[in-house]
């Protein structure tokens, strides 16, 4: 079972990357966007496929109740009826409206870590802090191929920890009692290792910067310090996820309005 997990979450990382690599080697901006905007795509398909025929009757008679209230301003038991009308209207059709947002919300939550992985981080230079953490008895045996270990490495014990500083230029590997992991990052577009760990997790299947360990030997979980990246467009700075939700929204809400369009 956990074999077939990592297969497929592999699979789907591979198939992020045919389209965040040529798009991320002209603009990461461009990378980040290309993205954003597939993945409304099927946000917006589930929701119509999920939606309930008849949502935009209630808003209407929501709106008309409204509508109502204002022309019998006059008459406080017409207002009152129509304003509680108007309000249990209101709330079937938010009712209405929460399977299809939790279900639209399943591209988005995948997408999410294969975004944050290309363009939320980055290499804060060409040295980094790696945090590693054991349930070995024996201390962790550290090298590295490509990869510098700088000295001095720490280590601490109760629980067994090592921490130290790696020089990588590109892409290099670290050997942890034997166990390869990637550091650094080759090219534009491609998930920036961020972490590492020898379970499998949801975090580990969802984000393709989190390295699944395998073979034997004791368990490990590790970090690997990297820095946000803060993006400017249109002359204003911001973090990637603003990015996300605004071009994923925008192309949710065009694919949306051409699904309407052809509905007969």
């Amino acid at each position: 079972m956990g074999k077939a997990l990592l297969a497929a979450a592999g699979l789907v990382s591979r198939l992020y990357s045919v389209a965040a690599i040529p798009a991320a080697s002209l603009s990461p901006v461009f990378g980040l966007a290309l993205l954003s905007v597939l993945t409304g795509i099927p946000m917006a398909e589930v929701f119509r496929l999920a939606s309930p025929r008849g949502l935009d009757s209630l808003m209407r008679q929501a709106l008309s109740r409204i509508a109502g209230m204002i022309l019998h301003v006059d008459d406080p038991v017409s207002v009152i009826r129509l304003a509680l009308s108007s309000l249990w209207r209101t709330l079937v059709f938010l009712a209405a409206l929460l399977l299809p947002m939790l279900l639209a919300a399943v591209p988005f939550m995948v997408s999410y870590g294969q975004i944050e992985s290309r363009f939320g981080r980055r290499m804060p230079g060409d040295t980094v802090v790696v945090i590693v953490g054991t349930d070995a008895i024996q201390p962790v045996e550290v090298r590295g191929d490509g990869v510098e270990v700088l000295p001095p490495v720490v280590r601490g014990v109760s629980p067994q920890t090592v921490a130290f500083r790696a020089a990588v230029d590109g892409r290099g590997t670290i050997v942890l009692d034997g166990r390869e992991v990637e550091i650094g990052i080759d090219r534009a577009g491609a998930p920036v290792p961020s972490a590492f760990s020898t379970s499998i997790t949801a975090a580990g299947l969802l984000d393709p910067s989190v390295r699944i360990l395998t073979g034997d030997g004791p368990e490990l979980d590790g970090s690997i310090s990297l820095e946000p990246v803060r993006y400017r467009l249109a002359g204003i700075r911001s973090g990637w996820l603003v990015l996300y939700i605004v071009f994923s929204s925008l192309g949710a809400t065009a694919w949306f309005l051409l699904a309407m369009r052809r509905r007969p």
